[in-house]
């Protein structure tokens, strides 16, 4: 045993192996509240155990085992975020004679996010599907961050973005949790900043095999700045377009006749407002799913469209309130038409049929077309004529 406080710093020390079947503790105090990496790099060859444990202020006894770590990872690591606490890291060889020097530290890292400590496979932060992670890299070129994305009930894909900046890498993989802290993890895939990348033919999800996707994001320059901000989703890739809808508030009171057969659709004049309720396979709603509106304010096919993103909120919803149009261009029609009031009024017309939908551009539809709307037709009324009330 090693007596006494160690001093949380940024330098570590060195020592000595014990001999297999003892070990040796490193105490220290925390006051604020701070991020603590307690490391300890094992001579080469031999092979050990680092465990970090609260001590009870009453008692002055280990009591709860806040982190482990186990050969062959080097060097060997445990974390914590505490304030106002005793902590001691203990450093048990498996192997060889003892006396072998190695060095250690418990060492303090500012700057830390709310989702510290995650810094490896064994401690990634839990997220739920379809939730955005903000972070950032607390010490460049060090600090790893992962994240464990459980998949949801019927999820068979997903949609995997990260942004981040010229100092990180970040990488996705398969992961199944197989005990607490514990998971086997498939092969890993590198990703660039903003792309989204379409992860397929995942495994079905039960109680008895609790699968995810494992998301990292690490420092890769140890000269960059401190604090490098990034954000991470991980998303339901089953996502289906369960409802939309459109909207007017020009008050167009007056019903241009509508064309043979009937498009039975929205009278507008000079904008258009959209939405689309995205629901995934377990029948919840989708979050943060992109939702891109396609309209045309003249049916015509060479006609010019808009494209609209939005992004789906907390009840899996997308709204764009106000698409406009300019001014008509291209094949109109026009009419004779009159209120239901006696004496009427009348007018004469000009119209369009236009039409829209809504996609969801990296969704993996269970079925066809789930993930494309029908165009849906309405009325754009383009000029009046006032003829009088008789």
């Amino acid at each position: 045993m090693a007596a006494g406080d160690t001093t949380v710093g940024s330098t570590p020390y060195n020592d000595t192996t014990p001999a297999v079947g003892y070990y040796k503790c490193y105490q220290f105090v925390i006051n604020s509240q701070s991020k603590i990496d307690s490391l300890a790099a094992l001579p080469a060859g031999i092979n050990g155990s680092l465990y970090l444990y609260y001590v009870d202020p009453n008692t002055g006894q280990l009591t709860t085992l806040l982190d482990s770590d186990q050969s062959p990872n080097s060097p060997l690591l445990v974390q914590s975020v505490n304030q106002n606490v005793r902590l001691v890291f203990v450093v048990q060889p498996s192997n060889g004679a003892g006396g072998q020097t190695f060095q250690l530290g418990a060492l303090n890292r500012p700057g830390f996010d709310s989702h510290e400590p995650n810094d490896k496979t064994s401690t990634p932060k839990n997220i739920s599907m379809n939730q955005t992670v903000s972070a950032n890299i607390d010490v460049a070129g060090i600090d790893k961050d992962y994240y464990f994305f459980p998949l949801v009930t019927g999820q068979t894909s997903s949609e995997i973005k990260a942004t981040f900046t010229a100092y990180q890498t970040a990488g996705f993989r398969l992961a199944q949790k197989t005990s607490s802290g514990a998971y086997s993890l498939g092969s890993e895939t590198a990703m660039s900043s903003g792309g989204v990348y379409r992860f397929t033919g995942l495994p079905v999800q039960t109680p008895a095999t609790p699968y995810g996707i494992m998301l990292r994001v690490s420092g890769n320059n140890p000269v960059a700045p401190a604090g490098q901000t990034y954000s991470a989703r991980v998303g339901v890739g089953d996502g289906w377009i369960s409802g939309y809808n459109e909207y007017n508030t020009e008050n167009i009171s007056r019903r241009f006749p509508e064309p043979s057969p009937s498009t039975s659709g929205l009278q507008t004049a000079t904008y258009i407002g959209l939405s689309a309720n995205v629901t995934g396979p377990n029948g919840n709603p989708v979050v943060g799913e992109p939702v891109v509106f396609e309209v045309w304010s003249n049916k015509d096919d060479n006609a010019t469209y808009q494209t609209v993103s939005a992004i789906t909120d907390s009840t899996g919803k997308a709204y764009v309130p106000q698409i406009n149009f300019s001014s008509c261009t291209g094949t109109t029609r026009s009419a004779s038409y009159s209120s239901t009031s006696s004496p009427a009024d009348h007018w004469n017309g000009t119209a369009q049929t236009g039409k829209w939908d809504v996609v969801l551009p990296y969704a993996f539809p269970a079925s066809q077309n789930v993930n494309v709307s029908s165009q849906i037709t309405f009325i754009r009324v383009c000029t009046e004529t006032y003829l009088g009330r008789y």
